[in-house]
């Protein structure tokens, strides 16, 4: 990792002090670990219709995230901070599904796509991290 700015080190403090602030952020991350269990965009909408507290939760998240992709997007703050300090970006296959059911249900085909970005940010980093030290 290149070392750190200041200003990177200050931005990404920021970010997470208002993420670790908000009171619905421990929800949130029970909810997608214990009761996001679904395996289609048509299960989701099912079980988390709009207006509903998981239909929220997920938008929460996944602002949190998009804005922090956003930061990675623009070189604000390195990818090897978000992963070093957040283990990840939440990015999985079983979200990939949910988003691109919301991105068709909303014709909005650029919803949430900074977070997909930092995923695969995120996972082209670990591989190489892996890389480097399997070797």
């Amino acid at each position: 990792m290149a070392k750190l700015t200041i200003e990177q080190a200050e931005l990404g403090l920021k970010f997470f002090s208002i993420w670790r602030a908000d009171p619905e952020v421990p929800k949130i991350s029970n909810w997608i670990s214990n009761e996001m269990n679904v395996n289609s965009y048509e299960e989701y909408r099912k079980k988390f219709p709009e207006g509903s507290a998981g239909a929220r939760y997920f938008s929460t998240y996944g602002r949190y995230l998009d804005i922090l992709g956003t930061f990675v997007r623009e070189d604000l703050i390195p990818t090897d901070f978000v992963l070093d300090a957040l283990g990840g970006s939440g990015w999985t296959p079983k979200i990939k599904l949910i988003v691109d059911g919301l991105r068709k249900s909303k014709n909005n085909p650029l919803l949430f796509q900074n977070w997909e970005y930092l995923g695969n940010q995120i996972m082209k980093l670990r591989e190489d991290r892996l890389k480097e030290f399997v070797n």
